[in-house]
């Protein structure tokens, strides 16, 4: 037994190296942080010294613990602390191991089914020696794995109800594109080829304000002037509840359950100061699109794929005249961003709104379009 304890400590101690190594901004065996956090965790996240280095830590703690379980009670517990999270990591390993919610061809997968699954297996094995009471044994293997495969079958297997589609206003058109109909930089400018539009004025709001300055970036010749309101565009962490969606698993999972009604509903408030104004039809508006199987797909694809890195870099070569609005009362994307747009855009206007949320066109139409239309003009 004292074996064991000696190499699940050992192992501890070598991922606690390990973070400290990266904590240092060097990426071995990986080419970039973002392909390490890849092909670590299937997901785009952060590397930095504030993250990894707890991370350190905490492996240190939990070495310390495995090597006094025998003695301390709380040391126990935490043993039986780090059997679940094995438990966990390892059932959603084998997951994906059968290919299911990943795709095949990436290193992760393969790293996940060669090496980080069968090491979880065999930590938890050598773990569970260490723990001499049964009942904390039983639960420490059987709620994770029970937790695990539920959230597989609700992120993989259950799809939403797809709501009938609204009414299409009178004004509404649409034109075909070889991408989609929605898209990112790639698809504005097969859109602009479409209608034949040789230069046009981009606007957006959050996503699509950043997805439009950096279509103004590649392509400067196309595009005359930008209206960005509270938009994406600097290489920051999204708000709590969208970076959770980078996370495989969770993110498919929070993604079906973000298709209800109620979600949206909730998810409105947060985005306006004037809750008057969020109607049962503005819900339904936003609320049908979003239960269809592509779209709730695109809400972690999105947030995933999201690098605004080359977008911050380009700002200061970014010629086009910009209008930048932002409201004092962005629950979203914080109003401290709009400063920096402002320094780093170097023809740019900037407006803070007072008394207003993200969704700023209809949260606060009176300010925004007295504002746009002078800028248009």
């Amino acid at each position: 037994m004292r074996v064991v304890r000696r190499v699940v400590a050992g192992t501890h101690g070598v991922l606690a190296l390990v973070h400290v190594y990266w904590a240092t901004g060097a990426t071995w065996p990986a080419s970039s942080e973002r392909s390490l956090s890849m092909a670590v965790l299937g997901g785009p996240v952060s590397f930095r010294p504030g993250i990894v280095l707890p991370l350190a830590a905490l492996h240190v703690l939990l070495g310390a613990a495995v090597l006094t379980s025998d003695r301390f009670k709380l040391s126990r517990f935490v043993v039986g602390g780090v059997v679940a999270g094995l438990a966990a990591r390892a059932t959603a390993g084998l997951v994906w191991a059968l290919g299911v919610g990943t795709d095949t061809s990436t290193a992760f997968y393969w790293l996940n089914l060669l090496f980080y699954t069968p090491a979880c297996i065999a930590l938890c094995v050598a773990d569970l020696k260490l723990l001499r009471t049964r009942w904390i044994k039983a639960t420490a293997v059987a709620a994770p794995v029970a937790g695990v495969v539920l959230l597989s079958l609700l992120a993989y297997a259950y799809q939403p109800t797809e709501q009938p589609s609204a009414t299409a206003s009178p004004d509404a058109r649409y034109v075909d594109t070889p991408l989609a109909r929605n898209g990112m930089t790639t698809s504005l400018g097969q859109f602009l080829d479409a209608m034949k539009l040789p230069q046009v004025v981009l606007g957006g709001n959050s996503w699509s304000g950043g997805w439009g300055l950096a279509y103004a970036q590649r392509n400067p010749d196309r595009v005359s002037k930008l209206l960005l309101l509270a938009p994406s565009g600097l290489d920051e962490p999204d708000t709590w509840s969208w970076e959770i969606l980078k996370q495989p698993l969770v993110g498919e999972a929070l993604a079906k359950l973000a298709a209800s009604r109620s979600m949206v509903k909730s998810a409105l408030g947060s985005m306006f100061v004037h809750k008057q104004l969020i109607t049962p039809e503005l819900v339904t508006t936003m609320w049908v699109p979003g239960t269809y199987r592509d779209n709730v797909r695109s809400m972690y694809a999105l947030e995933r794929g999201l690098d605004w890195r080359v977008t911050e870099q380009a700002l200061p070569s970014t010629r086009q005249r910009t209008l930048v609005l932002w409201g004092d009362h962005d629950a979203v994307l914080p109003v401290a961003q709009a400063d920096r747009f402002g320094k780093l855009l170097p023809n740019a206007t900037v407006h803070v709104l007072p008394g207003c949320g993200h969704a700023l066109t209809v949260d606060c139409a009176d300010q925004v379009t007295p504002l746009m239309a002078a800028f248009l003009r």
